[in-house]
């Protein structure tokens, strides 16, 4: 089953080789799944148009979670620990409480701790140090404490 990142780096992917190529467009069908892609202006670069049907398909677009996922607040590169080598803020089976790190995001330079918004048991890490995250995109799974 594809699932949603395995969609975005296929969709990046595409772009970078019609920019690199002489087509002007592209199309790709799999399953219910489109991905229609041209270039504007005849330019280097490419407009990505993604069919209504691509958000219905296969892949896990919303997976289910054992727990409350903690979402990542911003775009930028994860940290699971303050400094390289450095213990990471939190591991599976960590008992954490909300307002407790656990990690870092770099965004234009500045690192931005990261901070539960609830307590529980740590469940699932989702994302690798030095991981690059989008805004909303969980980080680790939480569950009520037992």
């Amino acid at each position: 089953m594809m699932t949603y990142k395995d969609l975005k780096e296929l969709t990046f992917a595409l772009i970078d080789k019609l920019g690199a190529s002489g087509l002007d467009s592209v199309s790709v069908e799999f399953g219910q799944t489109k991905i229609a892609l041209s270039k504007s202006g005849g330019n280097n670069s490419a407009n990505t148009q993604i069919s209504a049907s691509a958000a219905e398909s296969s892949f896990d677009a919303e997976p289910s979670y054992n727990g409350t996922p903690v979402l990542a607040p911003m775009v930028g590169t994860f940290y699971a620990a303050a400094a390289p080598g450095a213990k990471p803020f939190v591991a599976v089976g960590d008992a954490i409480r909300a307002g407790e790190p656990i990690g870092i995001i770099e965004a234009m330079k500045l690192m931005n701790e990261i901070v539960s918004d609830q307590s529980g048991i740590v469940k699932e890490i989702l994302v690798n140090n030095g991981d690059v995250v989008e805004y909303r995109q969980p980080l680790i799974v939480v569950a009520d404490s037992e």
